[in-house]
């Protein structure tokens, strides 16, 4: 959590005791700021208002978007996800965390990240991720994300070392043939000790579209 949110907490639970807070609250807690998050992050409000104007809108980018750590944020998100369903400002805060991307540095983090976003891809599906929206200091956690379909494309780079690293030929192949079939080839002939899975690979496709075509004259 940022050290603003933490602050506006404690503020909170000071002024909370106050006897004009209950007054006070009842005008603050209509309008999208400071006071009225402060209490939703803290459980104390039931629902976060949405923007309503400029302003507002400005304070939920420039003061609680920019304040908040990713993980932080993707907790913030997904309670508001809850709460509002596929609204606009969810939407769009989404986007804004994809822009700011992840640091993975430990399977933990990549777990985090993967529960989160499994989620909001099934909320926007149309929101690409990109390859480039992570920083990963082991290049497993790329290929991790690429097979549960958190990554659009997998670069080249990324993939030929991941097989270079696998032990056998049969998991090299079985990798390379799971890649769209656009890429297949330039894999294969990138590692050319595999090419016998190249040619059982290339006899398999010919074979397929013949019983295609030997299908459409017979009928």
């Amino acid at each position: 959590m940022s050290k603003t949110a933490f602050r506006n907490k404690k503020e909170i639970g000071i002024i909370k005791n106050l006897s004009l807070f209950g007054s006070f609250l009842l005008e603050k807690i209509q309008a999208l700021n400071k006071i009225s998050f402060a209490l939703w992050d803290n459980g104390d409000l039931e629902k976060l208002p949405y923007y309503a104007n400029q302003e507002e809108y400005d304070f939920w980018q420039n003061e609680v978007l920019s304040s908040l750590d990713w993980k932080t944020l993707q907790q913030v998100l997904t309670k508001l996800l809850s709460e509002q369903g596929l609204t606009k400002q969810v939407e769009e805060s989404y986007k804004y965390l994809i822009g700011q991307g992840w640091e993975i540095k430990s399977g933990e983090e990549l777990q985090t990240v993967t529960v989160f976003l499994e989620v909001f891809k099934t909320a926007f599906p149309s929101i690409p991720l990109e390859e480039t929206n992570y920083i990963c200091n082991a290049n497993h956690f790329y290929i991790e994300l690429y097979n549960k379909g958190l990554i659009k494309e997998l670069s080249e780079t990324r993939g030929k070392q991941y097989i270079e690293e696998l032990k056998t030929d049969d998991e090299k192949a079985g990798f390379i043939e799971r890649l769209p079939f656009d890429k297949v080839l330039s894999y294969y002939l990138s590692f050319p000790s595999l090419s016998n899975y190249q040619e059982r690979y290339i006899a398999g496709i010919l074979e397929s579209e013949f019983s295609k075509l030997t299908s459409c004259v017979l009928t």
